[in-house]
């Protein structure tokens, strides 16, 4: 049924393209998180305009692109982003399909170092609809922390991951929609605080990854969805991984993990459950790239996965990759090139463009339905 409406949800934005704003996302369609402008070279470590880009999902822009905030504006923060800040900008698509999240700085295009600047400690939550709305009412100050990822069920319960450096407020924390002040967010662990990376929900549990020295890898956070502190973790394979950033399970017993780091088991790696243990079943690099940092994909009806993927390159210059890959269950499956970051620009987070919400649907189904009538006449 959700197939259907959502097949039912593309037909009616395609035919009925006049009737939405011009920003409206195309329901399974990629979404690609983009750092700079492509004329102003930001390289230098400072705080970078950024954008929301959208993409068919063999690769092809859609003009459609979304800038983030760069000034204050209505009960709105800032979100910027930095290119050197490599571990920064995840896109993630709610549970509940309808909303896209990104975690940023509260600081002006051009601000040096905006992880540590203490002019600028404010980090930004931006959530942005189907129809491109974008909000970012959510914003707190976390000095000398890295804004890396965020993630929500329902566009108001959020979650967020970031990491220490010089500071005291990283960590994974629980927070809703509107918060603007540190102390209104809760820290649901204490260790590690430190290089937590990517934050995300699958099957109604909350997990992160982390680079951190004694605990490097995928764990889960408590029970399900938690929002107070106590909290503890436990590694979901049971082994250190290399350098772990974005995850996804295609199913209970498929794990999927994108790994940044140089050693052969660098890129895509695919775990699987059996016999009371996981086991990696293969590690696959995109030609050039230094592994991968953000992931998204889907099992389809027949078993297969399809996997989209931001590379990583060896130095910090822009001009990464889209890639994708699927995974048929035999033999170890090779990426290909969808797209490349322009000059002066760099992609670092991928999801599915969010759908809209079941009256809206209902509304464009009907709409979609007289223009067939009418034309029929």
């Amino acid at each position: 049924m959700a197939t259907r409406l959502l097949a039912l949800a593309a037909g009616c934005l395609l035919l009925f393209s006049s009737v939405v704003a011009a920003s409206a996302f195309t329901p399974g369609n990629l979404v690609v998180s983009r750092i700079g402008d492509g004329v102003t070279d930001y390289t230098s470590g400072v705080a970078a305009p950024t954008y929301v880009d959208e993409y068919t999902a063999l690769g092809s822009p859609v003009g459609n692109s979304i800038a983030l905030p760069q000034t204050a504006s209505g009960g709105n923060y800032t979100l910027t982003l930095s290119q050197t800040a490599t571990s920064i900008g995840h896109l993630a698509r709610s549970t509940n399909g309808r909303y896209l999240t990104v975690f940023g700085f509260d600081a002006p295009v051009g601000t040096t170092t905006p992880s540590s600047t203490p002019s600028y400690q404010g980090r930004t939550v931006g959530r942005i609809d189907w129809n491109g709305a974008v909000n970012t009412t959510t914003r707190f100050l976390a000095a000398g922390t890295s804004p890396r990822s965020v993630v929500t069920t329902d566009g108001t319960d959020i979650w967020t991951a970031s990491d220490t450096g010089s500071g005291t407020t990283g960590g994974v924390r629980y927070l809703t929609l509107g918060t603007t002040s540190w102390a209104n967010t809760t820290l649901l662990f204490t260790s590690p605080t430190t290089n937590t990376r990517v934050v995300n929900i699958a099957n109604n549990q909350l997990y992160f990854s982390t680079g951190a020295a004694t605990l490097k890898g995928v764990f889960s956070v408590g029970t399900g969805l938690p929002t107070t502190s106590g909290q503890t973790c436990a590694s979901v394979l049971g082994v250190a991984l290399d350098s772990a950033y974005d995850f996804l399970f295609a199913d209970a017993n498929t794990l999927y993990v994108a790994d940044d780091s140089t050693t052969a088991n660098q890129g895509l790696q695919k775990w699987v459950y059996s016999g009371g243990s996981w086991t990696r079943s293969f590690a696959v690099n995109y030609t050039g790239a230094q592994g991968l940092r953000s992931i998204a994909g889907f099992k389809a009806p027949g078993g297969d996965v399809t996997i989209y993927g931001i590379t990583g390159k060896s130095t910090t210059t822009a001009q990464n990759e889209l890639v994708t890959l699927t995974d048929t269950g035999v033999g170890t499956p090779s990426f290909s090139l969808l797209a490349t970051a322009s000059a002066n620009t760099v992609f670092r987070g991928v999801d599915f463009a969010p759908i809209p919400e079941p009256a809206t649907l209902v509304l464009l189904a009907g709409a979609a339905l007289m223009m067939v009538r009418r034309r029929a006449r």
